[in-house]
């Protein structure tokens, strides 16, 4: 055999082993996009990225109907969809679900929402089959688009301009970057302990790149949220307090926190600890936002919102802002009353499952995620791929998993949990 039939060996016999790898992360990298890079290198490719969003929906989609295993969890997902492009079209016309804010680097319509049944359907496919294979790909794009933004921040400290109000990294905005930060630590964090050892040193790897980007392009929210889903981490590691760390325990905890800030505004008796972390009492006008938000809405617009794009239209002080700044609000504001129902039966599905395997460690880990993105949650839209993929692992996440030595290889064939 020639040494050219042999690497052709090798390459058939790793795609064989491996195609549902590579396949998860050919879905899932869509609806991860360095906006910051696209915009920098070929900024009238958003047609593309979009084509293969809807491949991936489709791919996905039909890949759980052939199998026979879409679910609850995932209808749900696939109802949040459609409505909000209900909700788009209803209100702003057909061709706006398609809308690309170029300005802003902010999806709307198709392009926002979509992620959100996209994953849940991927993780549908993956559970209790293939999640080894799940968790391998997001690691592998979201610790791809880490080092890349880590280098970013080491080049350009400040971040670039790509024609938008705000300069950025090669991910995006700043505050975005627990985007890719979380899932990156989260996934690595799960291979090392449970399919395989090598994964250590990735771990390791992916919070220093996590730590070197909130140092270098300071993000308050990113650095908070990341610093808590460490500290939650590390307290899963002891069995005393790991039942305590539950998606249930932080869902209500976000709740909690939503009636105190929006509601009754307990902001202004912590003004010391906010100031310190670079914030104002009003965390940097987004109160103002929030009331602005709440006054916006009418009989004619409680039940399905106003659609995706109407976010962009928030006026406050003659100045226009993106989106609402909080979770809820970005919610309602888009798929009015239904969109809040389905996506809190989705969250309650979620963190019921995480629940139920509370005394689980990586399903701690799964619930210490959840809990940083919902703080970030209270201060900026989550509805981008990340949120959604966290509850996903949550809802999907057996704790039977087999341990290290019963798999002799990272993603054997066949490998199930029960």
């Amino acid at each position: 055999m020639s040494k050219i039939d042999a690497v052709r060996e090798k390459i058939r016999s790793y795609l064989i082993v491996h195609w549902r790898i590579l396949a998860f992360i050919a879905l899932l990298a869509p609806f991860f996009t360095p906006n910051g890079f696209q915009r920098a290198i070929a900024p009238e490719s958003d047609w593309v990225i979009l084509v293969g969003k809807v491949l991936s929906l489709g791919i996905a989609f039909f890949a759980c109907l052939s199998k026979k295993r879409l679910d609850g969890f995932a209808a749900i997902a696939i109802a949040i969809f459609v409505v909000m492009m209900l909700s788009t079209a209803l209100n702003e016309g057909v061709e706006r679900t398609w809308y690309y804010s170029r300005s802003f680097l902010y999806q709307h319509g198709f392009g926002l929402w979509a992620p959100v049944a996209a994953v849940a359907l991927l993780g549908c496919y993956a559970r209790h089959d293939h999640m080894s294979d799940f968790l391998i790909a997001i690691f592998a794009v979201t610790g791809t688009l880490s080092l890349g933004n880590t280098i970013s921040a080491i080049m350009y400290p400040g971040g670039f301009s790509v024609g938008a109000p705000q300069v950025v990294n090669f991910y995006g905005h700043k505050n975005i970057s627990i985007d890719i930060i979380l899932p990156s630590v989260l996934a690595a964090l799960i291979l090392s302990r449970t399919y395989n050892r090598r994964f250590a040193p990735a771990a390791g790897l992916m919070i220093a790149f996590a730590a070197a980007q909130c140092v270098i392009t300071y993000s308050a929210t990113s650095t908070v949220a990341f610093c808590a889903f460490l500290v939650l981490a590390a307290l899963a590691t002891s069995r005393k307090v790991r039942p305590l760390l539950n998606g249930l325990t932080f869902a209500a905890c976000y709740v909690i926190s939503c009636l105190l800030i929006l509601v009754l505004k307990v902001q202004d008796l912590f003004a010391p600890l906010i100031i310190a972390l670079g914030k104002t009492v009003t965390f940097t006008g987004r109160t103002y936002i929030w009331d602005t938000t709440l006054s916006l809405f009418d009989s004619s617009h409680l039940l399905l919102g106003y659609g995706t794009s109407f976010q962009f239209n928030i006026v406050y002080n003659g100045e226009t802002y993106p989106h609402p700044h909080n979770f809820v609000l970005q919610v309602l504001l888009s798929g009015g009353i239904i969109g809040i129902v389905l996506y809190a039966a989705l969250i309650g599905l979620a963190v019921y499952a995480l629940f139920k395997n509370r005394f689980d460690n990586n399903a701690a880990y799964i619930s210490a995620a959840v809990g940083a993105m919902l703080l970030v949650g209270l201060m900026e839209p989550i509805t981008n791929a990340t949120w959604p993929l966290l509850l996903t692992l949550g809802h999907y996440w057996h704790p039977t998993a087999p341990s290290r030595k019963q798999l002799p290889t990272i993603a054997s064939p066949g490998f199930r949990y029960d």
